[in-house]
């Protein structure tokens, strides 16, 4: 039997085999197992990112590629360090987020943050 609690919005609770199951009530069906609370509740972070990141593709239409210029940008990365990372020249990097911003209707790169923060991509 599952007695959840909330902790920074997953909820988590112990089964009676001694394992942590975590949810996410936000998204459902979005849940994981570990061996500790910590270890459940990383996995599902890491599952509720997948589930938003396959959400913004289809949403907004973005490519593949500028999913991951997207993420890469999110991480702190500058373009320079994105093409390195990707294995393209720098103004590669800047043109898919240029249409990266174009199809997300984002101005520049504040409102990109935000964005990647209101779709989940990011936490502060």
């Amino acid at each position: 039997m599952r007695n959840f609690e909330m902790t920074d919005s997953i909820a988590v609770a112990r089964e009676d085999d001694g394992r942590w199951v975590a949810e996410l009530p936000a998204l459902p069906g979005v849940m994981a197992y570990g061996e500790t609370e910590q270890a459940a509740i990383s996995a599902v972070r890491r599952l509720a990112v997948q589930v938003h990141v396959s959400h913004v593709r289809a949403l907004y239409g973005l490519t593949p590629r500028e999913l991951e210029v997207l993420a890469l940008f999110l991480a702190g990365h500058s373009s320079k360090e994105i093409g390195f990372r990707i294995g393209c020249d720098p103004k590669t990097v800047a043109t898919h987020k240029v249409r990266l911003m174009r199809k997300t209707g984002i101005l520049n790169h504040v409102e990109l943050v935000k964005f990647g923060i209101r779709q989940g991509l990011i936490t502060l």
